[in-house]
């Protein structure tokens, strides 16, 4: 799996979760079902190659000074738990997903230039984390 990857089980977007929908790594910082159920039981995600896992639970952190001192932020990790489907998404497919979310957010500068992007983005990695800018 290569991260960041994207929620493409997510329907209709929203302005409030935009930033739900993709992951950087496969840790979050609450056991909350609430959000758990929301976010991510049975989601389907896309990687950067294009490769297509769902998510089949969530494993609290072993270490109990981690419990301990769970009300201080990023101490209290839960690790997504991710299975292969075996599926790819074409990048067609997921450029498609894409324009189809971002049609659903409220319209200013930056979903044009965002559309913009998505439209010449050339791989999957380019589609989820944006093109890199050389920094030679």
């Amino acid at each position: 799996m290569k991260f960041p990857i994207i929620n493409i089980s997510t329907e209709k977007w929203n302005d409030d979760d935009i930033l739900d929908y993709i992951l950087f790594s496969n840790l979050i910082y609450t056991d909350k079902k609430s959000i758990f159920d929301k976010y991510y039981r049975n989601k389907m995600f896309c990687d950067c190659d294009g490769n297509v896992f769902k998510v089949n639970g969530l494993e609290k952190p072993k270490e109990k000074w981690r419990d301990w001192l769970k009300f201080l932020p990023g101490i209290y990790r839960c690790k997504i738990r991710f299975e292969p489907t075996q599926k790819e998404m074409a990048v067609n497919e997921l450029r498609d997903y894409f324009l189809n979310g971002i049609s659903d957010l409220t319209k200013n500068d930056y979903t044009e230039k965002w559309i913009a992007d998505i439209k010449n983005a050339e791989n999957h990695s380019e589609l989820i984390n944006g093109k890199q800018k050389n920094s030679g």
